[in-house]
């Protein structure tokens, strides 16, 4: 069961860094412009769509074929439910309609992200689960859009008031969850029966639809051009091809 544990722990390892390099480059005031970072959210957004409808949900059907898009709908709905209660929406603080600029909005902020981060390694411990090719081409998916989170939770905390030793400590946690998240799903997996890692792969497919759904594509409409729609095709184009080249 233990043999894929060490990919497992590199992947979400460098996906939790990737979250420390991003928070760390808006502590260090070194601003990325707007237009640059949509592109990278439009890359992220095709990328996860891909990656659900090219492999997660043909995976889950094939070990679970009764119940698996149940389990993707579930997801959905419940992240949904999720979002419009207690998370916070993946966007540049005061660019959001719902954002306040008070501590408490910047724990629940924090807090949020956190769990995203969770279940981002998760996600990355369930297609290891299923086999070596699923969980690096998951942990791609994963990687190219905690650069956008850590810019999330950095831009909340410090327009919410926090200082910058507490907002490190913010960026730990939540960079910490990923492989968390990945070695937990991983181990509790292991040994289950087929139908069970097929509703796990439906319920990832869910999640990922749904952030790149409701999180990130709509970011790439409040600036219509061109190059927003090419990155998004890339991100679609760039999972695809990665199966392949890592198969």
């Amino acid at each position: 069961m233990l043999n894929n544990i060490y990919p497992v722990l590199f992947y979400s390892i460098v996906a939790g860094l990737a979250t420390l390099l991003s928070s760390y480059i808006i502590l260090r005031e070194k601003v990325i412009s707007e237009k640059k970072l949509i592109y990278f959210v439009g890359f992220s957004a095709g990328a996860l769509l891909a990656l659900a409808f090219f492999h997660l949900i043909p995976e889950a059907m094939t070990f679970n074929s009764s119940h698996s898009l149940y389990a993707a709908v579930c997801a959905f709905v419940i992240f949904y439910l999720l979002e419009q209660q207690i998370m916070m929406h993946s966007c540049s603080e005061g660019k959001c309609s719902h954002h306040h600029i008070d501590r408490s909005k910047g724990l629940v902020g924090l807090w949020g992200i956190m769990l995203h981060s969770l279940i981002d390694g998760a996600l990355i411990g369930t297609g290891f689960e299923v086999s070596r090719t699923l969980g690096a081409v998951t942990a791609l998916a994963v990687l190219v859009h905690k650069i956008p989170d850590g810019i999330s939770v950095s831009t909340i905390m410090r327009s919410s008031g926090f200082k910058r030793q507490e907002i490190l400590k913010g960026v730990m946690l939540v960079a910490l969850a990923t492989p968390i998240g990945a070695v937990l799903s991983y181990l509790l997996l292991g040994g289950v029966s087929e139908s069970v890692v097929g509703l796990a792969l439906g319920a990832s497919a869910g999640t990922f639809i749904y952030i790149s759904a409701s999180d990130l594509i709509p970011e790439t409409h409040k600036n219509v051009n061109f190059w927003n729609s090419f990155y998004v095709v890339l991100g679609i184009l760039f999972i695809f091809l990665a199966r392949t080249f890592i198969g």
